[in-house]
């Protein structure tokens, strides 16, 4: 990942096409993005030319070793994995991202 190797601070979200909750959480960052500073970068994992899923399991894993399902949510400050949204029970609801980018302090980034 050219960002990571940059050394740069971003947050990354992982879905596929197919996933209803990802269809979900599209709806919640189409409503909250407008309205808050920030940047979310989505990489469509079923989209990427010349991968299986599995290999787009394991490149995932190498820089963020919690991917199991998607939605997952992750931010990497100066090239470091620091954070993810990514909860295996339950859906990611706005009140858990709106708490995950206040505890992170995502504003502006």
């Amino acid at each position: 990942m050219k960002k990571i190797a940059n050394q740069d601070s971003f947050i990354v979200y992982y879905a596929q096409s197919d996933c209803g909750y990802c269809h979900d959480f599209d709806e919640i960052l189409s409503e909250f993005v407008p309205n808050h500073p920030i940047t979310i970068y989505k990489v469509l994992l079923d989209q990427e030319e010349n991968a299986t899923p599995a290999d787009n399991l394991a490149r995932v894993r190498n820089y963020f070793p919690t991917f199991h399902v998607t939605p997952s949510v992750y931010y990497v400050e100066k090239g470091i994995f620091k954070s993810d949204l990514n909860p295996e029970s339950v859906e990611i609801t706005k009140d858990m991202l709106e708490a995950w980018v206040k505890n992170n302090h995502l504003e502006n980034l």
